[in-house]
């Protein structure tokens, strides 16, 4: 099990995006507020990547901007069979964990989905298993009725690198879905009120 993120929050556990990411992302994970307030959504972060940590292989990051981001994830052969994008009948024990930050009264977030391959195949076929598997793991939330304005999915292909693809255990790192918690106007709300 890997949980990188842990109590006190430290410098190392904060992980950039990548110009790419950020170019794209825009405002959907642009997050503002005063010192207290973001201090306060790092703490509930940290909080729930311990409550999560359970989830075997699957590491925990702050990101974005005041690190108030969640960025979960989850190595691709945890949800998806080799060169395919239908999803594994395992992979629900790893999304449905993580559906209370997204969906219902209480959702505190809003949900940016990126899928990422390695550098094996034509720019065309690593798009497309990229993109298809970005949303298939949209269509999943969905399905638990997660709203489409909750949500924006990805895939980036072989653009965002976590390593280098010099060989097998490289290469698989590389082939992850990372899914982004962006705190919403309601978790900021509750933030600001030190009610998280």
């Amino acid at each position: 099990m890997t949980l990188v993120l842990c109590l006190p929050l430290r410098a190392q556990n904060y992980e950039h995006m990548s110009e790419i990411e950020q170019e794209h992302y825009g405002d959907y994970a642009m997050v503002n507020g005063d010192y207290q307030t973001m201090k306060n959504v790092r703490h509930y972060w940290v909080s729930q990547a311990q409550r999560l940590k359970f989830l075997k292989q699957v590491e925990f990051n702050l990101t974005g901007s005041n690190e108030s981001i969640l960025k979960v994830t989850i190595p691709d052969r945890m949800l998806f069979a080799q060169n395919d994008s239908t999803m594994l009948i395992s992979a629900d024990a790893y999304l449905r964990p993580l559906l209370r930050l997204v969906k219902g009264p209480d959702a505190v977030a809003t949900m940016i989905i990126a899928s990422y391959s390695d550098n094996n195949g034509s720019e065309k076929y690593l798009q497309l298993i990229s993109g298809s598997r970005a949303r298939q793991v949209y269509r999943w939330f969905a399905r638990q009725g997660v709203g489409p304005n909750d949500m924006h999915c990805y895939g980036w292909a072989n653009k965002v690198p976590r390593n280098e693809n010099n060989n097998i255990q490289q290469r698989e790192k590389n082939r992850r879905v990372s899914l982004y918690f962006v705190p919403n106007r309601k978790m900021l709300r509750w933030a600001k009120r030190g009610q998280l």
